[in-house]
């Protein structure tokens, strides 16, 4: 999504923007909450391969970015390495990333 849209004159696009980015966060939240409750009908081994954490960390900007840019760069790596169709316990992976700065009281 392009950043602009947030700075955009016309404040519909703002909102529209808004609206998208918050739509995905329910998405994602679904998502999540569809595992948890799905979790025990897969194998031992996709569960024991799930993870749900978080990571509170004091970083700068320009830190932050880089951090995801990492974690995006090796996320794409990944794609070059998908299991041919035939192979057995394939499945697709959902991995969301959220990276934000918090107020600290």
């Amino acid at each position: 999504m392009d950043d602009s849209l947030f700075d955009d004159p016309d404040p519909a696009v703002r909102g529209a923007a808004d609206l998208f980015l918050h739509e995905v966060a329910t998405l994602h939240t679904q998502e999540v909450g569809t595992w948890l409750g799905t979790s025990r009908e897969w194998p031992e081994a996709w569960r024991r391969s799930s993870e749900i954490s978080d990571f509170t960390l004091r970083l700068t900007p320009e830190q932050a970015h880089e951090l995801n840019q990492k974690v995006h760069e090796l996320i794409e790596s990944y794609r070059d390495s998908t299991p041919r169709p035939e192979s057995e316990d394939v499945a697709q992976v959902r991995m969301h990333l959220h990276s934000f700065p918090r107020a600290t009281g």
